[in-house]
């Protein structure tokens, strides 16, 4: 679904850090249905979208090269992502929730 004539700003008071470690997937992350998040890290990951009770991201997943800022719109379809770190130091990785104004 594109978005036009949208201005987003953030949903939430900071950007939230998670640091998987060195071929580790994160935990999940429960962002919400309709919901639009930026993702960026230090380090290559790859990201799996899913819902609550999701398997771990692994190397087979999204690919998001290091820091390449990804803006993501769930939909309907998913609530929450999960984040494999495949490089051989722990990867920073920050996302925060957008809101349209």
């Amino acid at each position: 679904m594109a978005l036009f004539d949208a201005l987003l700003v953030p949903g939430a008071a900071r950007a939230t850090k998670v640091s998987p470690l060195s071929t580790v997937s994160t935990a999940e992350q429960l962002v919400g249905r309709n919901f639009k998040f930026w993702i960026c890290a230090d380090q290559d990951i790859h990201i799996r979208f899913g819902d609550t009770g999701m398997s771990a991201a692994d190397v087979a997943d999204q690919y998001i090269p290091s820091k390449t800022p990804i803006m993501v719109d769930l939909g309907n379809d998913y609530t929450a992502f999960r984040c494999y770190n495949p490089s051989g130091s722990t990867a920073n990785i920050y996302y925060i929730r957008m809101s349209q104004f």
